[in-house]
């Protein structure tokens, strides 16, 4: 342990370096002591830092190494360096003022850490109880954050997802679904990306044609709209799709693929049954169109089998679990049992720069 204090300078400013067994460059130890002595206090904002040569010559190492250390911690703004008057610990800069337009801009129409909006019934998110789950999220992301090493924040790709994966796979696990191999999810950014990733894989023409419920969650539509498809509505009853309107609908429309929610209805909240699933499985085999069953809602294990299971060659879901307030994580998912359309979402994936963020939850396919 090697202890520097620059008597210079107001008070006692003492920065401590150990280098011992640890295996990081000289530089990035040294960087790290000044940080230390930062959040210690022991070097205040606008304190100066002992020259380079000093510093160096106090710890036994080279300027080089001292200088890299600075200039490390000026590049983030931890130091203010002067030319012809040192370095200083930097001085917590006020927050730019904002331009008069962009206050004008209505981002989000409840105010923040309000409590959420007070409405009854949303069609952006669910009211669901807090049980913590915010606290612990940001917890997590200060954690990830604190530690770049980890690998976290770097750029992501496929292949360095595996136990991302491999853990989604055990998180969403259930009979209902069907078996799910590791290697065949697809991590996205979201529900909604997960929706995005699935259509841009299955859309074909030049005006391809979504089926979606005559109340359905509203993602579907506006997904499609993105893509150029048209959207048709297909009539519903207590128990989901009718199956007669759907086949009447493919018969007048060249349909691609059929967008709905059959374990938490969104917004009717009811569960479609095993028997209404078969009939429109029927329905879509004959028609060779997909099927994209969106379970965002359901919080318990399913007792219904899903498209995915009962059809593997046609169903595809979309799995999400929303955490409570705007500290939420989602997972989406598609499901395309042949391998090609799993290689296409993955090409799709990269070629959209649009890798698993620290902050989201897996998708699966």
């Amino acid at each position: 342990m090697d202890t520097i204090t620059d008597r210079n300078a107001p008070g006692a400013n003492i920065i401590h370096v150990e280098f011992g067994g640890d295996s990081r460059p000289k530089y990035a130890v040294v960087e790290s002591a000044i940080r230390a002595a930062i959040k210690r206090g022991d070097l205040e904002p606008g304190t100066r830092l002992p020259p380079v040569r000093d510093l160096a010559w106090k710890i036994g190492v080279t300027p080089g190494t001292i200088a890299r250390a600075y200039a490390r911690l000026t590049e983030n703004g931890v130091l203010n360096a002067q030319v012809g008057r040192g370095t200083f610990v930097a001085k917590a800069e006020p927050p730019a003022p904002i331009y008069q337009e962009f206050q004008e801009l209505q981002v989000d129409s409840t105010p923040h850490n309000t409590g959420g909006d007070r409405y009854d019934v949303s069609m952006l998110s669910p009211h669901l109880p807090s049980i913590g789950q915010a606290r612990l999220i940001r917890s997590l992301l200060s954690e990830v954050a604190e530690d770049p090493p980890s690998g976290m924040m770097h750029y992501p790709v496929y292949d360095s997802e595996g136990a991302a994966r491999a853990a989604a796979a055990q998180f969403i696990a259930n009979p209902m679904l069907g078996p799910v191999d590791p290697d065949g999810l697809v991590l996205t950014n979201g529900g909604q990306h997960g929706i995005s990733l699935i259509l841009q894989t299955v859309l074909t023409g030049r005006r391809p044609v979504v089926l979606v419920e005559e109340l359905a969650y509203p993602g579907f539509r506006r997904m499609a709209e993105v893509l150029r498809a048209d959207v048709r509505s297909v009539a519903i009853d207590a128990h989901g799709i009718i199956p007669e309107a759907l086949a009447k609908a493919i018969q007048t429309e060249e349909a691609h693929v059929l967008c709905l929610s059959p374990e938490v209805q969104n917004p009717t909240c009811s569960q479609m049954p095993e028997g209404r699933r078969r009939q429109i499985i029927d329905v879509a085999r004959a028609a060779n169109i997909q099927i994209l069953e969106d379970d965002c809602y359901m919080m318990a294990p399913s007792t219904v089998p899903s498209f995915r299971l009962m059809a593997p060659v046609r169903g595809r879901q979309r799995k999400a679990q929303p955490q409570g307030g705007r500290d939420r994580l989602r997972d989406g998912g598609n499901v395309p049992s042949p391998f090609r359309r799993h290689q296409a979402n993955i090409q799709i994936l990269e070629d959209d720069c649009y890798m698993m963020a620290p902050s989201t939850v897996p998708s699966f396919r």
